[in-house]
């Protein structure tokens, strides 16, 4: 993921590992795991239903 979005492996760590991506960089995460091979299929809900969750709050 970190070649596909031309960043360091540190920096998609630290997002792994602080439990979020910033809102920033959402849409080119995104475009960057279509262009996987195999190709990874995200929307934007994915990262908020993601975030919902580590906070321990209910999904709707």
């Amino acid at each position: 993921m970190a070649r596909a979005l031309g960043t360091s492996q540190g920096t998609v760590w630290g997002w792994l590992k602080g439990g979020y991506v910033p809102s920033r960089r959402i849409p080119e995460v995104i475009d960057a795991a279509a262009r996987l091979n195999p190709p990874v299929v995200l929307t934007h809900a994915d990262f908020f239903a993601a975030a919902k969750a580590a906070s321990g709050a209910k999904a709707a």
